[in-house]
């Protein structure tokens, strides 16, 4: 009775995210169950107890506005692998390596790990990772509904631009844990450029970056095996170029706020630039998803006010099908979403942190 206990504890946690789908658009194998190559005996079992070692950050930064219920900004280096969990996370990337791509923003990565490690998807599932997380941000989390970037892994090297473009991110928050280790005079620092008080302070600070301006910055040295906790939609960032040292390697998983009437800030043109055909059919199961959740919501509140009121009720069936409308208008190419990026070479901030 206690396992059951248990296992409904988790479902109840998880039942809000999307599902994963029952073929993975990645390769064709099974997604749920991860057979054969998923728990092949090359790859660890993930355990928590194990594999991390989660320490509270030093400082957790504000954003000077608050939005969906928290002014959470980012967090200052906190440790987030064990030794053992960076020796399970090395040797998995070792098997996939050949299989980097190379994203339109310029950065070199890895795409769809949850579909094909079940070490890895547990991993990102874990419901201790993201009790601690959502803690952190005040606010219950869940993983963000693009399961492709669900663990993305960046690569960069010494004397590219940079692993990463500047950019806002596609979810509202996003954590970066290093996979590699530097020096001080490396280079690869996390750069995050902190918006004014205006709430769309943010474009323009990605205007200003790419018209050359010099844009005040904080950065940040990640140790290996630690991560910056960051409200990616809100903050934009990037990475300084590496200018010595080994390969740069950076684990990000992506969340979104549990209360699906909060914006994901999915944004179908930025995962074009990472997974082409593939961005179509994420972006198209997380706007269904998000709307049954709507419906769902709806058929199970208690009756009430306006129960008896045909345009009151129509007016609540017309806001999903409006965010169903528009969310088709985009798959199409209809509506032409912002663009949340820099693109590479164009040019970098001056750091003043």
């Amino acid at each position: 009775m206690l396992v059951l206990f248990f296992l409904l504890l988790a479902y109840s946690a998880v039942a809000d995210q999307v599902p994963y789908p029952p073929i993975s658009p990645v390769d064709g194998e099974l997604a749920l169950g991860l057979s054969n190559r998923a728990r092949s005996p090359l790859q660890p079992v993930y355990n928590s107890t194990v594999h991390l070692q989660l320490e509270l950050p030093s400082k957790v930064h504000s954003l000077s506005h608050a939005a969906a219920g928290t002014n959470f900004s980012h967090t200052t280096p906190f440790r987030v692998f064990s030794d053992e969990g960076l020796r399970a996370w090395h040797s998995l990337l070792l098997q996939f390596l050949g299989e980097r791509t190379q994203s339109q923003r310029g950065s070199e990565c890895l795409r769809g790990l949850v579909y094909k490690s079940s070490f890895i998807r547990e991993a990102m599932n874990d419901l201790l990772l993201n009790k601690f997380l959502s803690d952190l941000v005040g606010q219950k989390l869940h993983l963000f509904d693009h399961t492709m970037n669900q663990a993305h892994v960046n690569f960069g090297y010494a004397g590219q631009d940079g692993a990463d473009a500047w950019h806002i991110d596609s979810h509202p928050l996003v954590l970066i844990v290093m996979l590699s280790d530097h020096e001080d005079g490396d280079g690869g620092e996390l750069l995050i450029a902190p918006p004014g008080h205006n709430h769309a302070d943010k474009f323009e600070v990605l205007h200003e970056i790419a018209s050359g301006a010099d844009v005040p910055t904080q950065k940040f040295r990640i140790p290996m095996g630690y991560g910056v906790f960051v409200r990616g939609s809100e903050m934009p960032h990037a990475v300084a170029p590496l200018l010595q040292g080994p390969t740069r390697i950076s684990l990000t998983n992506a969340y979104q706020f549990a209360d699906h009437e909060v914006s994901n800030e999915n944004t179908l043109r930025t995962w074009r630039m990472f997974d082409n055909e593939i961005a179509d059919f994420e972006f198209f199961r997380s706007e269904a998803w998000r709307s049954s959740l709507k419906l769902r919501t709806l058929v199970n509140s208690p009756v009430g006010e306006g129960w008896n009121n045909g345009a009151a009720l129509a007016e609540k069936l017309r806001s999903v099908a409006q965010d169903l409308d528009r969310a088709a208008k985009i798959l199409g190419n209809e509506i032409i979403e912002p663009l949340k990026s820099v693109l590479p070479k164009e040019t970098s901030a001056k750091s003043v942190a």
